[in-house]
């Protein structure tokens, strides 16, 4: 169950609401806790691996994703702009140990697994295929797949990258963009170069694609990533191409390479994050339905509120919805401070409402808190189940 962080220290994830239905679009870098991203093999496993030498082993992921309006891929860019409704292709990978026996071998051959991390690097790939893709995974144990992940195999692929010498500090003379590993993480970033993506069906703008990732400090170096295709953007550059595009089912090849040296591919297919219900809250209910002041320290904020479905139906079988709250002021709250407020009676620690019989309460305590602007908003406990839309928010003013 994944629990979201105060909005005044990290981005909020945000949804959108389609006849009842909603999907979650925001991507952070690590595919791993992210909504609806499907998970295939270890890239070095058996019915995963393809071929390479190089021996990176890493989690798999990918994400057939439909831009929601207020996610972090909606990006205003003129005629580049990634657009609410858009399809997005995307895949991504998270490092982690194996041994032979749980990737389904005897045994490894060549390269320590992952021992060719260095101050630069690993360059981070995708090939997109089409529905004609014919890639295939290895029947050998890396490092001597006998796989195929060849371009000519990808139906008219298209191939997204970053730089194969990004490094930790300051960016590498010759890059375009100025990205660093550890400077940038958890960023959605263009690309470095036009040529970091590549088409045969023409030359896209590098903005038709998108690469974030997760740095981590304690191993000063990448610990997980995620590379996105607009197939719709990349549709209104060509209108009048008339071939396959890659799309959401088709294949794709995942490579995690040593600079421009040793790779270790992966194969996957891009699998549609599935929809989840939406439930409406039209305002919490008196007195929060409209702005408070608190003149009065200590002063406790009854929470109340109801959750319905397209039919209007109350719905109370659903895992707890979570006060969030965001703060405006002068105070510095430490990350999380807000994640765990003070109730009085009705409510649970980590900031669950709880389900009376007849509606969903928190009695939030504003005790010890600094003074400034609050907008407390009820979003979903459980982002794989349903979400809130529209949510109930309300403003309040502490003196």
């Amino acid at each position: 169950m994944q629990r979201y962080k105060n909005f005044a220290f990290a981005a909020l994830v945000a949804f959108g609401a389609i006849a009842g239905t909603a999907q979650a679009s925001t991507v952070t870098g690590n595919p791993a806790p992210d909504p609806g991203w499907t998970e295939f093999g270890n890239s070095m496993a058996n019915g995963t691996y393809v071929i390479g030498s190089a021996n990176y082993s890493y989690r798999t992921f990918s994400a057939g994703l439909t831009i929601q309006a207020g996610s972090n891929l909606e990006i205003a860019d003129g005629a580049l702009s990634w657009l609410p409704g858009d399809t997005v292709l995307g895949v991504g990978g998270e490092f982690e140990s194996v041994t032979a026996a749980d990737a389904g071998w005897t045994a490894f051959t060549g390269t320590a697994v992952n021992s060719l991390f260095g101050s630069a690097g690993p360059k981070l790939q995708v090939k997109f295929g089409t529905s004609s893709a014919t890639w295939t995974t290895s029947t050998t144990a890396p490092g001597s797949g006998n796989g195929s992940s060849g371009s000519s195999a990808g139906g008219g692929r298209v191939q997204v990258r970053t730089s194969g010498y990004f490094q930790a500090g300051t960016p590498t003379v010759g890059q375009t963009e100025p990205w660093t590993w550890d400077g940038n993480s958890g960023q959605l970033l263009v690309l470095d170069k036009e040529d970091h993506i590549q088409w045969a069906g023409g030359t896209p703008d590098k903005r038709v694609a998108r690469m974030i990732w997760i740095w981590d400090a304690s191993t000063s170096r990448v610990k997980s990533w995620q590379l996105l295709l607009n197939v719709s953007l990349l549709s209104r550059q060509y209108p009048g191409f008339g071939g396959l595009l890659p799309g959401i089912g088709d294949k794709a090849v995942l490579t995690v390479q040593n600079g421009d040296g040793a790779f270790t591919d992966a194969l996957v297919n891009i699998v549609q994050v599935p929809a989840v219900p939406a439930f409406s809250c039209q305002g919490f209910m008196p007195p929060l339905d409209r702005p408070v002041v608190v003149k009065k320290a200590g002063r406790v904020l009854p929470l109340r509120m109801n959750l319905l479905d397209s039919t209007g139906a109350i719905m109370s079988a659903i895992t707890p919805p979570i006060v969030q709250v965001s703060y405006a002021g002068s105070y510095e709250y430490e990350e999380g401070a807000l994640e765990e407020l003070n109730f009085a009676g009705q409510g649970s620690d980590g900031n669950w409402f709880v389900w009376t019989g007849e509606y969903w309460a928190f009695n939030m305590v504003t005790k010890g808190l600094a003074p400034g602007t609050y907008t407390i908003t009820a979003v979903s406990g459980a982002d794989g189940e349903y979400v809130i839309d529209p949510s109930c928010s309300v403003t309040v003013q502490i003196e």
